[in-house]
């Protein structure tokens, strides 16, 4: 079982990335994190997953990764405030073991997720389809001084950026359909990581969900660093899953092939592929958004989170 003594970190983020993922043990199975904001108030939900992932990790042995995680989002959190995680075991099977975190506040339950994590074995007939070829990211601009010049405010505001590198694709990759919105972008964590699995497959989870809801709603709303005035629509994450296939690291540069195929009724669902830099599909996402019209004439101040309970 891991025992590496961690501590909440603070509401306007830490300055050390694996901090990000850091929760402290109450009691078995208790533990409390503290997740930096999206929109004022209010806490970026990818950081509040990537927490959930790192209590659960708490309980499960080394030699165990995450295998996936299925969390739904159930009311905003507030980031000023302590979330308390408990930890549920479920199955403790010899290969795999599954537990369940419900992530509270005073208001109550904000978040519950399911994990798995599993020695899995050796596979004679593993297969992966071949990467796609794109623009490395040495070749793509940073979007960050265009963002710093056009508005320093926000920039200082967004506790990611201090953390992650993200260099956007002009292009999709791969055959487009009508009907289908797509946006591809790599990114990596600035800071290097631990040789520790559960840190990278934390990180991955925090990054992930503030890119995905943006593909769903393409041409109407941009990501943080690409926005440029108003949006028509905000786009905030329901649920959010991963299946993760293959080591990698999160300190080192991540391609995430992201697709829109459904929107309709006020939800888009976005999937994504994630490749490593040397072409091995690491890991796949899936994640819901709620899509709803803007009532505000200035730019939203998060990528996701900014919504009313669903």
């Amino acid at each position: 079982m891991r025992a590496r003594a961690v501590g909440a970190g603070s509401g306007t983020g830490p300055a050390s990335t694996p901090d990000l993922f850091e929760v402290r043990e109450l009691s078995p199975g208790s533990y409390l994190g503290r997740c930096h904001e999206g929109t004022p108030g209010r806490a970026f939900g990818g950081h509040l997953a990537a927490q959930a992932l790192a209590a659960a990790g708490r309980s499960v042995d080394d030699d165990r990764p995450a295998s996936s995680l299925h969390a739904t989002f159930l009311r905003p959190a507030r980031s000023h405030d302590a979330v308390s995680l408990e930890v549920e075991p479920l199955v403790d099977g010899r290969s795999f073991v599954t537990r369940r975190v419900t992530a509270r506040q005073e208001a109550g339950p904000v978040l519950t997720m399911t994990a798995t994590f599993g020695r899995g074995g050796p596979d004679e007939r593993g297969r992966e389809p071949v990467g796609p070829d794109v623009v490395p990211p040495e070749r793509l601009p940073d979007p960050y001084p265009a963002w710093l010049a056009r508005d320093p405010d926000d920039v200082e505001r967004a506790v990611f950026a201090r953390h992650l590198q993200l260099r956007f694709l002009p292009a999709a990759s791969g055959e487009q359909r009508p009907g289908v919105t797509a946006q591809d972008v790599w990114l990596r964590f600035v800071q290097a990581l631990p040789d520790d699995t559960l840190v990278h497959r934390c990180a991955l989870t925090y990054a992930a969900d503030l890119l995905l809801a943006f593909t769903a709603v393409k041409g109407e709303a941009d990501p943080r660093p690409l926005r440029v005035g108003p949006s028509r629509v905000f786009a905030a994450s329901l649920d959010h899953t991963i299946w993760f296939h293959r080591p990698f690291r999160a300190d080192a540069w991540l391609l995430l092939v992201q697709r829109s195929p459904s929107r309709f009724g006020g939800r888009g669902l976005t999937l994504a592929e994630v490749w490593s830099g040397d072409g091995r599909l690491v890991a796949t996402v899936a994640q819901e958004s709620v899509i709803r019209a803007s009532t505000t004439t200035s730019p939203p101040t998060s990528p996701t989170d900014d919504r009313d309970t669903p």
